[in-house]
């Protein structure tokens, strides 16, 4: 349980600090997901979300998504994928297809897991220009252990979108602190609650979210 302090410490102080912000918007995450593992390092996943305004109030995200990874040794995994996202805006719905690519670096000091992500994603809205170029960045120190026979995996992250052909470069910064448990051998239930900044029109935008995801894996 030691191990899990730091984590509590840190998940209560940015709770506490969240807060006390003002101008804070309530969000909610749905998710669903599955992978499988083919062998020789290659593994190829499909994840599909929802994201609402409020307590399940007012849609304003859809997204599907599938690509592959591939493991090119113990801490580089590469990644490919394509999604296609629905976003509302002020004049309704908007189609992306979005192709991206990027690399995860992992280590695992003393008995925590850390891995640094980066993904460069292309988003191009359906039968408009310009496309926009981002990168997607995460850092997330995670401490896999077993309570009550079941295994669980707290983590706490930290992610910056940014576009990078934009004057406005930082298009939201995202601290998250969750738990994924392991229902069995494939099945994964991820719960967690994210303090969002986002980049506004005119200021920028506070948000709490929570939200959850169920993965398979075959």
């Amino acid at each position: 349980m030691k191990r899990l302090v730091p984590l509590l410490i840190t998940f209560v102080a940015i709770l506490a600090g969240s807060v006390l912000a003002e101008d804070t918007d309530i969000e909610t995450y749905l998710a669903i997901g599955a992978d499988k593992d083919l062998g020789h390092g290659i593994e190829v996943f499909a994840d599909g979300q929802v994201k609402h305004r409020g307590f399940f109030e007012d849609k304003y995200f859809r997204k599907i998504e599938v690509g592959a990874e591939y493991a090119l040794s113990r801490r580089v995994t590469l990644r490919g994928s394509l999604k296609g996202v629905d976003l509302v805006g002020p004049s309704g719905w908007h189609l992306y297809y979005v192709p991206g690519m990027g690399a995860s670096f992992k280590w695992r000091p003393s008995r925590f897991e850390v891995d640094f992500r980066n993904i460069l994603e292309v988003w191009n809205i359906v039968d408009e220009k310009p496309t926009e170029l981002r990168l997607k960045q995460r850092v997330r120190v995670a401490s896999p252990l077993v309570l009550n026979d079941m295994k669980i995996k707290p983590y706490l992250s930290e992610e910056y979108l940014s576009a990078l052909n934009s004057n406005d470069h930082l298009i939201w910064n995202r601290v998250t602190a969750g738990n994924s448990f392991y229902l069995g051998k494939h099945i994964t239930l991820d719960a967690f609650y994210i303090w969002q900044k986002k980049n506004g029109s005119l200021e920028w935008q506070n948000a709490h979210v929570l939200g959850s995801k169920v993965n398979f894996s075959f």
